[in-house]
């Protein structure tokens, strides 16, 4: 086969290079004559992008293209060395008539697709020497120049490691500025399914359809991989029905139960919507050309009844009942239920449905624990809090968040210090967009009148006007199936770092988000943020589990402290860790017995030795007294738990002072790796240490946190943009008044004495609002004259303008300048711009234009004889008038030209007052 060659002029060296062009169009892969290959090493330094990267090679993978219509494919090998991989990849290469590649991945980052990266056999180099004397020299064929990019060149190797190996080689060679193989990356088509309601479903792929492009659950791209195939998800909720058009695939009503009759029929019944509507969110099937898709499309729904049309009264044996139903093959638990609380009470769990939460993750889906999805509640309108609601206190349970379609909390969404994570779902006080589903059949469902509700469907077998943390947490739950599919091993505290771990950063400007200690942000508006079932996915594929729990506690009794009335400082309480072997905290439970008159006064925080400051308690409308009771704080996952932590309680509302009874705290974490003295372990880096990429507004600080193993002494080094920082040795890195040059990538390496490990880049985006530098000026013009302001700004791009005059927006005004080419009255007054980018917006200051007179005299009048300078534009004809009244004008001259200097008489020039005017003509 003959290689398609690139033609070029000939310079000066015709004759020189003529016969070496002649050989390489016979050779027909016939390369340059060069030495030996050099032996293949474990990693390379490879520069793409303009950022260099430690690629490792997987000794475990070859990518093979074959050849004539064959098919490309992934193969698996296990290969001792990498120079014995590349000897194992030629002879594939030969069998199997096929380009083999190297598989790479970067130096410390999860074995996942996304970070997948294949050695192609195309070389690209900056070379100044004769690019065909270069390829000869190194047994490479010269391929073509590199459009726009003068003096580069793509030469190919004969293998994708003699591309490694001789790309290293070159870069030592006189003449050639750089040479780097290229990498390749898989990319694929993003299925969307063909349900004709799916372009409605906002919350699983979000194009702007009237809500924030992007503000989505990112789902579509783990479909490529994961559909929640073999995965149960539980539905306990009010009946679902058994003939849904779109759920009956997925349902498995055979495991069905009934909490209120006992019975094993979990059929909804008259008046119950709500349970259809639910279970279409997590798992409607899709792709089947029908109505909608669930977030997990493949996944099995297993209906438990616990609620009738209304809602039901429960006893705690039947929500235990419930919650334990074949929990064995349970994997999720999905529950879009709770207390009537009315934002005026609180909730305590009993110790039945604690218990039953206990045995479910210890025994449930053998022995790695169901997981337990529970909606936040709705009542964040009226002073509503997740930390309120018993069930939500327990560290089983994963607390949902609900966001409306601009991916901003939704109005009646509860907040609290317990949550653990946010999802889509729409229809607030402020968007009136809610969430596609299943409806019950027919007429029996929420979409259940003609002519339809507006914004419903005509096909009335689903429901556009689904919301509430009910859809938030079904949505939570169908992308936790996909999650476990992609790795059925996980356990239940496993799920909840890797949903947290890769969470979206929604709503970026609220104020209300910190960063912990271990690089985990939070927000008591959303947990950690809204829930990425792609990237959710990807860490899930290579995750190591969190080790085995251990807890412990501190207590304090007999306090009797008062806690005064209406104070800002109220009262803090301290206690101090100090462990042999530190704990890496996960859960952090505050049990609290205090006297109060209206409980709903206080303030209740935890704030760990690292300063994340967690409110688990805010001001509400509680006007009941006392408190015992057990709050949970997710907000201390991962960091440290030695040294000195404090309980805050700030009364802040007058009325009522109280008495602080009891504290008690509880830790729950894994003792930090510390190998034993004498054991020679390197630095290694858990899935969930790495450092986690950081979104920041300018002058704040952010941190960075890595989670290394290995014989100690560990020592650090932080390098960003490929730069070490100086004087860092120590595994949290802060970032001071941030500003836009700290943006870019972070990692760390870690040395011992037996090696060293380099961590995953995070990267830190550096949110900068506009911000002014020029402002427009005040300007004074003739009439007639053209007239320019300006504003300078710098920001985020992209910037936008928005020119104003006396506050109203001047229509096309929209670039950096206004210009305004022939200036009248009716353009005064006050000139202003609103520079706005993503983040903010500002108002420049006001400048203000005003008009000269149009003349003005050359020299006093002599003999009734004036000579003027007239302004304005040149060659605008214009006429001179003349009054000594302001009433009655007299016209001077008739045909006076602007520009110019002009000359008339005018017999009442002596009059004691005399007033002249300049009069456009057409």
């Amino acid at each position: 086969m003959v290689q398609p060659m690139h033609y070029r002029p000939f310079t000066s060296l015709r004759l020189l290079l003529w016969p070496l062009v002649i050989a390489v169009i016979l050779s027909d892969f016939t390369f340059g004559a060069r030495s030996a290959e050099a032996p293949l090493n474990a990693s390379y330094a490879i520069t793409a992008h303009g950022q260099s990267q430690t690629y490792n090679i997987s000794l475990t993978e070859l990518w093979v293209q074959r050849r004539n219509g064959g098919i490309d494919e992934m193969i698996s090998v296990n290969q001792p060395t990498a120079q014995a991989l590349a000897q194992h990849a030629g002879v594939v290469s030969e069998t199997e008539n096929a380009e083999v590649q190297i598989v790479v991945y970067p130096a410390g980052a999860p074995q996942i697709i996304s970070n997948r990266r294949t050695i192609s056999r195309v070389i690209m180099a900056n070379v100044s020497a004769d690019p065909l004397v270069i390829a000869q020299s190194n047994g490479l064929l010269w391929k073509s120049d590199v459009p726009g990019m003068p003096g580069y060149h793509y030469f190919t190797a004969p293998s994708s490691s003699a591309a490694l190996t001789v790309s290293a080689a070159m870069r030592t060679q006189p003449g050639i500025t750089s040479a780097e193989p290229l990498l390749a990356r898989h990319y694929v088509t993003h299925f969307v399914p063909n349900d004709p309601l799916f372009t409605n479903q906002w919350h699983l792929l979000n194009t702007g359809q009237g809500g924030a492009a992007g503000g989505d659950v990112r789902v579509t791209n783990a479909w490529e991989t994961v559909l929640g195939t073999g995965i149960n998800i539980a539905i306990m909720d009010e009946g679902t029905e058994y003939i849904q058009e779109d759920l009956i695939s997925n349902l498995n009503t055979n495991l069905g139960f009934d909490t209120l009759d006992g019975d094993l029929n979990a059929n909804a019944e008259a008046g119950e919507f709500h349970g259809t509507a639910v279970a279409g969110v997590a798992a409607a099937r899709g792709d089947n050309a029908l109505g909608v898709s669930g977030a997990a499309p493949m996944a099995t729904i297993i209906p438990i009844r616990l609620l009738a049309a209304g809602g039901a009264n429960l006893s705690e044996q039947q929500i235990a009942d419930g919650l334990l139903h074949s929990n064995f093959l349970m994997h999720v638990h999905n529950n879009s239920w709770g207390p009537n609380l009315a934002g005026q009470n609180i909730d305590v769990m009993s110790d039945t449905v604690s218990n039953a939460f206990v045995q479910a993750t210890t025994f449930g889906r053998n022995g790695r624990g169901t997981i337990y999805v529970i909606s936040s509640g709705n009542e964040g309108e009226i002073g509503g809090n997740a930390n309120y609601i018993g069930q939500l206190n327990a560290r089983e349970s994963i607390a949902v968040g609900a966001l409306n379609d601009q991916a901003e909390r939704a109005s009646y969404s509860n907040p609290g210090g317990n949550l653990t994570i946010s999802a889509p779902a729409g229809l607030d006080s402020t968007r009136f967009q809610g969430t596609t589903t299943t409806d019950r059949m027919g007429s029996d469902g929420y979409n259940n009148t003609v002519p339809f509700p507006l914004g419903d469907y005509p096909n009335q077998n689903y429901t556009a006007n689904f919301n509430g943390t009910s859809s938030a947490a079904p949505l939570v739950s169908g992308c936790i199936a996909l999650i476990l599919e992609a790795n059925p091993n996980l356990g239940w505290r496993d799920v909840q770092e890797i949903i947290m771990t890769t969470a979206t950063m929604n709503d970026t400007n609220h104020t209300g988000w910190l960063t912990n200690s271990a690089g985990f942000t939070f927000n008591n508006d959303y947990g950690a943020g809204m829930i990425n079932a792609d990237a959710g996915v990807q860490l899930a594929t290579n995750w190591t589990n969190l080790g085995t729990v251990t807890n412990f506690s501190l207590a304090q009794t007999n306090l009797l402290e008062p806690i005064p009335d209406f104070s800002t400082n109220g009262i803090t309480r301290s206690f101090e860790v100090d462990l042999p072997t530190d704990v890496r905290l996960e859960h952090v439970l505050l049990k609290l017995n205090a006297t109060h008159g209206a409980r709903g006064e206080l303030e209740v925080a935890v704030i760990s030795p690292h300063g994340t400051r967690c409110v688990v308690a805010e001001l509400n409308n509680d006007v009941n007294s006392d408190y015992n009771y057990t709050f949970l704080s997710i907000q201390h996952w991962g960091e440290l738990a030695n040294g000195i932590w404090q309980v805050q309680l700030i009364d802040q509302r007058p009325g009522f002072g109280g008495i602080l009874n009891a504290l008690e705290l509880c830790w729950y974490g894994t003792h930090t790796n510390v190998p034993t003295i004498g054991l020679t372990n390197p630095p290694t880096i858990p899935s969930g240490g790495h450092p986690r990429s950081r979104t920041a507004t300018r002058g704040s600080t952010v941190f960075f946190n890595v989670d290394a193993q290995g014989t100690p002494p560990l020592t650090y080094q932080w390098i960003t943009n490929g730069v070490v920082v100086p004087g860092n040795n120590a595994p949290i890195f802060a970032v001071t008044n941030v500003q836009a040059g700290h943006s870019g990538p972070y990692a760390v390496r870690i040395f011992n004495t037996f090696g060293n490990i380099i961590s995953r880049n995070a990267e830190l985006t550096v949110n900068i609002p506009p911000e002014i530098t020029l402002q427009p000026n005040a300007q004074n013009v003739p009439v007639g004259n053209p007239v320019t302001f300006s504003v300078a700004a710098l920001g985020n791009e992209p910037l936008s303008y928005q020119w104003r005059l006396n506050g109203v927006p001047i229509p096309g005004a929209t670039s950096n300048s206004l210009s305004i080419a022939n200036i009248n009255p009716s353009n005064l007054g006050l000139y202003d711009v609103i520079v706005q980018n993503p983040i903010s917006s500002i108002i420049s200051s006001p400048a203000g234009l005003a008009l000269t007179a149009p003349f003005s005299m050359v020299s006093p009048p002599s003999n009734g004889t004036f000579q003027f300078n007239i302004f304005g534009t040149d060659g605008q004809r214009l006429r001179i008038d003349g009054s000594s009244n302001l009433s009655d004008w007299t016209t001077l001259t008739t045909n006076t030209v602007s520009g110019t200097t002009t000359t008339f008489s005018d017999s009442n020039a002596t009059n004691a007052f005399r007033y002249y005017r300049v009069v456009p003509l057409p």
